[in-house]
């Protein structure tokens, strides 16, 4: 039941009386530590995970090695490339690893569609996250192709320290999440410390002055 109102917070008891005879019977739980592969590419889509605890990223890899992150996946989500697997009986074109201890509820894709039918909530909920990402990953695309790297730097830094001072990362997780190499990063963030905006160091980045960063992250620079 409370996995169901996890996935389903709307859900009125009928509703989820439904579910329970609809999807529940068909699923199991799963648990997966953190760096867990849980789909590469060429990979097809059996399965269909919905998240309850921990959280996934879901990355592309070019054929240099370099990654760049797509989209997170945390509890309530769903997956729009195993939506888009799923629909399309199409082979998964990224990768997705967990990022923490993850627990999700597995069903098998013949089951979930028929279980679709049956609850239009299922539908409601894959096509929700389908909208809300497609957004997301068009604003990637716009930001990877005309903005300059150091507002994205910038933007992505406040957002990891959300007001406070510290951020707890990795020159090689920003340029994952950023979309390039780690001494590009490595040099941007040199830039930064020299303007004395922040203080770096191993696996830390301290946040001294917010107002420039936020300034140049809002496009007012020099």
């Amino acid at each position: 039941m409370k996995d169901l109102e996890t996935l389903f917070p709307t859900a009125s008891p009928a509703e989820i009386k439904v579910l329970e005879q609809s999807f529940l019977a068909h699923t199991n739980v799963i648990e997966a530590p953190s760096d867990t592969v849980l789909f590469s590419p060429g990979d097809s889509c059996e399965n269909y995970l919905f998240l309850l605890e921990g959280q996934v990223k879901v990355f592309s890899t070019a054929s240099n090695g370099r990654e760049i992150l797509l989209y997170r996946i945390r509890p309530g989500e769903t997956c729009i490339l195993s939506t888009n697997c799923m629909f399309g009986s199409r082979y998964y074109p990224a990768s997705a690893k967990t990022e923490t201890y993850c627990r999700a509820l597995s069903v098998p894709v013949i089951s979930l569609r028929q279980a679709m039918s049956k609850s239009p909530l299922i539908h409601l909920l894959l096509m929700d996250d389908l909208s809300k990402r497609i957004g997301c990953l068009i604003e990637l695309v716009s930001e990877v192709a005309m903005e300059r790297l150091d507002v994205r730097l910038a933007r992505h830094l406040l957002q990891l320290c959300a007001n406070k001072q510290e951020v707890h990362t990795t020159h090689e997780d920003l340029a994952t999440e950023i979309g390039t190499a780690r001494e590009v990063i490595s040099r941007q963030l040199r830039k930064f410390e020299d303007e004395g905006w922040i203080e770096t160091t191993r696996g830390r980045i301290l946040i001294q002055q917010h107002a420039p960063l936020k300034a140049l992250s809002e496009g007012y620079f020099n």
